[in-house]
C-alpha cells in the first residue's frame, strides 16, 4: 500500500503538471467581461482542459477511483485560477490552473501556490516542444484515438520526457472534454470513465 501511496503522490505531481483548465468568473459582473473579451480562448472555442466551476471527470486508476472537479477560483500573482479538487486513491489535493491563448497554465497546488507556467501547449502542433522544469514536453499526435469507458475520443498526445530519470509518459487530452487518459510505457494507468461538463 505504501508503494502505491508513493505511486500516486508521483502521478500527482505529474498531473499537477498536466491538469487544465479556463477562465471562470467570481460573479456575473466578471463572466461579462469575459464574454466581451475572450482572447485568452483558441479560435475554435474549445479549450484543451475544459474550467466551469461544476466540471467533473471520473477515472479508474490502476483500478481506484480519482475524481477530478472544479470547484471555485482564487487568485494567484493577481490572475483568477480555477482550483480542482484531485481525490481518491490516497489524494486529496486542490491543484491551480488556468487556460491562456496558448495553452493550459499550472499555478501549484493551493497549498503551495507559484506563478503559472505553461503545461499544456495549445493550439499545438505535432512536433512542438517546450521544458517544464526538468521534464521536455512534445506534441507526439494531434488526432490520436483513444478508447476508454467514457468512450472513443480523438486526442492530443503530449509526451513527457523526464530529463533526470529518464522515463517517457504519454497524457491524451480531447480539447472540449479534457484529461482523456494516462500511459506509463505501453500501459494504461489512467482512463477516464465518465465526466459532465457546465
Amino acid at each position: 500500500m505504501l508503494e502505491l501511496v508513493k505511486g500516486v503522490k508521483a502521478f500527482l505531481f505529474v498531473l499537477l503538471v498536466i491538469v487544465t483548465f479556463a477562465f471562470m468568473g467570481m460573479g456575473c459582473d466578471f463572466l461579462d467581461e469575459l464574454e466581451e473579451d475572450d482572447d485568452d480562448d483558441d479560435s475554435s472555442g474549445e479549450l484543451i482542459m475544459p474550467l466551469n466551476i461544476g466540471n467533473i471527470w471520473k477515472y479508474d486508476f490502476m483500478g481506484y477511483e480519482v475524481i477530478y472537479e472544479v470547484i471555485g477560483t482564487t487568485t494567484v500573482s493577481g490572475e483568477s485560477v480555477f482550483r480542482i479538487r484531485v481525490k481518491g486513491a490516497g489524494i486529496n489535493e486542490v491543484l491551480l490552473m488556468n487556460n491562456k491563448s496558448d495553452g493550459l497554465y499550472d499555478y501549484g497546488l493551493e497549498s503551495s501556490p507559484h506563478s503559472g507556467k505553461m503545461y499544456l501547449k495549445y493550439p499545438a502542433s505535432e512536433g512542438d516542444t517546450w521544458n517544464y522544469d526538468s521534464t521536455t514536453i512534445t506534441v507526439e499526435s494531434t488526432g490520436q484515438s483513444a478508447t476508454v469507458p467514457a468512450g472513443t475520443f480523438t486526442c492530443f498526445v503530449y509526451r513527457y520526457y523526464d530529463n533526470s530519470t529518464a522515463t517517457y509518459n504519454r497524457y491524451y487530452y480531447d480539447p472540449g472534454v479534457g484529461y482523456i487518459q494516462f500511459k506509463q510505457g505501453s500501459n494504461v494507468n489512467l482512463k477516464l470513465k465518465s465526466y459532465g461538463l457546465k
